[in-house]
């Protein structure tokens, strides 16, 4: 049996008719579009959009835990400062009714209760510059976190929008996909069996 020659395969493949030939580069042509359109789906704009913005969200949302961290720990330091001083004003305020009071009558007694009221003034200073100090500390916080707060409420908007945007690209990309497909059927359905 003759192998048929290289020049034999020519002859067949330019006598195939126009019009097939024609539908197979329409093939190719749906081929390269839905090449397109993979590539544009691995590389839309409105997925990195989303992914940067749900990074930051997630930045946002680890300085928003961090700061409520820091506004509670701030909240206990002020009680604990306010117990203290409190505490001082309560001790001062025995002492000064005991030293109205005129039941001590011994000299070194008086003395050493003056100097206890006089230490106890000085600690309920020192201790009232504590509270103060956490108190403006806690309002930086809370005001911090009242921003912060703020911003995540804008980027949660921007997200939304984000996630809109890519879904909307995303379907009208399975749209346009889905009718290459279709239009990619019909036209290889039209090309003869032998010459695919």
């Amino acid at each position: 049996m003759d192998k048929p020659s290289r020049v034999d395969s020519k002859e067949r493949t330019l006598k195939a008719d126009a019009d097939a030939l024609i539908l197979l580069l329409d093939v190719q042509a749906i081929d390269t579009d839905l090449d397109r359109l993979r590539h544009r789906r691995e590389n839309l704009p409105e997925v990195q959009r989303v992914q940067d913005l749900s990074t930051r969200a997630r930045v946002l949302a680890d300085r928003i835990t961090a700061l409520a961290v820091t506004i509670s720990d701030l909240e206990m330091e002020q009680r604990k400062a306010d117990n203290d001083v409190e505490q001082v004003r309560e001790r001062a305020r025995k002492d000064a009714t005991l030293l109205d009071s005129g039941t001590i009558s011994d000299p070194k007694q008086l003395q050493a209760l003056q100097s206890e009221i006089a230490s106890l003034a000085r600690r309920q200073s020192e201790l009232e510059d504590v509270e103060l100090e956490v108190m403006e500390r806690l309002e930086l916080a809370s005001k911090d976190h009242g921003l912060i707060m703020s911003d995540s409420a804008v980027l949660s908007a921007e997200l939304a929008a984000a996630n809109a945007d890519r879904e909307q690209a995303l379907a009208q990309l399975g749209e346009d996909e889905s009718a290459l497909v279709a239009d990619r059927a019909a036209t290889i359905a039209r090309i003869p069996s032998d010459l695919l």
